[in-house]
């Protein structure tokens, strides 16, 4: 799963809703991780 299919699945876009994409880390096949800031 890369940075695209973690922003695709339906849980993470009703989270990052509003949200800013600050900073994204991906181990491949282990891990994304997505760090979102609220917008002013």
């Amino acid at each position: 799963m890369g940075k695209a299919a973690a922003l695709a699945d339906p849980k993470v876009a009703k989270l990052a809703e509003g949200m800013k994409l600050v900073k994204s880390i991906v181990v491949k096949g282990k891990l994304v991780s997505l760090i979102f800031k609220p917008q002013a």
